[in-house]
């Protein structure tokens, strides 16, 4: 089904994701919901046997307000090569202010490559 992929594509996470300890400064609070919902929304386009890994993620504060309790996140798959899909994010607050953007990276894979690998002590997970 990853086939069917294009740039443009979205998701929305139906309900707001907490934000864990929301008035530490740090983004990578942020950064957990925002990459769930990239992989929320790949996982309902996996072939069997396959799921997505996060290779990489990039946030950036839209300012340096405190946090929200809650966020809605959105992706938007920016580019698909092969195996690989970029996304670009959005954290907002339930009032609709943009708390954070970002890029995202996640790759498909085999997921019995990795239960393979994990039983010979981690190699072979290419």
């Amino acid at each position: 089904m990853r086939g069917t992929l294009q740039p443009g594509m979205q998701h929305t996470d139906g309900e707001p994701m907490p934000v864990p300890a929301a008035n530490a400064p740090d983004l990578w609070l942020l950064a957990g919901p925002m990459e769930r919902c990239a992989r929320r929304f790949l996982t309902g386009l996996c072939d069997p046997g396959e799921q997505t890994v996060g290779a990489r993620i990039e946030v950036e504060r839209a300012d340096l307000a405190p946090l929200p309790d809650q966020v809605r996140c959105g992706a938007t798959v920016e580019s698909v090569e092969g195996r690989k899909v970029w996304f670009r994010l959005e954290a907002r607050a339930e009032s609709g202010e943009l708390v954070a953007r970002g890029r995202h990276l996640r790759v498909f894979v085999r997921v019995a490559r990795y239960d393979d690998a994990g039983q010979r002590g981690g190699e072979g997970t290419r």
